[in-house]
């Protein structure tokens, strides 16, 4: 897939548009809405959790620099999760959470450094560069006392802005 981020809403439309593409995904829930990152998590497996797995994005920061070719990026970086809920009361049950969960989130960068290949046929001025950085996955435990288990992991997406700059 050909993949063109502009800006942060583009960022937020291709992440959502990944919990569609990877059928284990069950829901998406962008993280920023004003909340603390553990209290938007808790707030949705309260309030709006489907059953399954699900796909959360942060935006954290974001900078500005020139390439060697004079083009400017901004990287923004993110954190990725994927969590469902499992009763660490029932045999097993956070086993098969973070076995499922460690699977979707392999397929998510997995699908991520594909869809980055397609875009390297881009011309270098409208480049988006995908970083994520696969050899470390995040356990996550018990996240924000909700019974919800999972992976977490950065990923930096470094934009083209010459559009927006110049």
């Amino acid at each position: 897939m050909q993949v063109k981020i502009d800006d942060l809403i583009g960022l937020e439309a291709y992440v959502s548009i990944l919990g569609v593409r990877i059928p284990e995904i069950t829901d998406y829930c962008y993280l920023g809405e004003g909340e603390e990152f553990n209290d938007a998590i808790q707030s949705y497996f309260n309030n709006k959790y489907k059953p399954g797995i699900t796909l959360f994005l942060g935006i954290f920061d974001s900078a500005d620099r020139d390439n060697a070719a004079n083009h400017s990026i901004a990287p923004v970086i993110c954190q990725i999760c994927v969590l469902t809920k499992a009763d660490p009361k029932k045999e097993k049950a956070t086993l098969i959470a973070r076995n499922d969960t460690w699977k979707a989130a392999l397929k998510v960068i997995g699908t991520m450094d594909r869809d980055m290949e397609e875009t390297n046929r881009a011309n270098l001025k409208n480049r988006l560069r995908i970083e994520t950085d696969a050899k470390r996955l995040i356990p996550l435990e018990k996240e924000a006392n909700v019974d919800a288990w999972g992976w977490g992991f950065e990923v930096t997406f470094n934009i083209p802005v010459n559009s927006l700059k110049y």
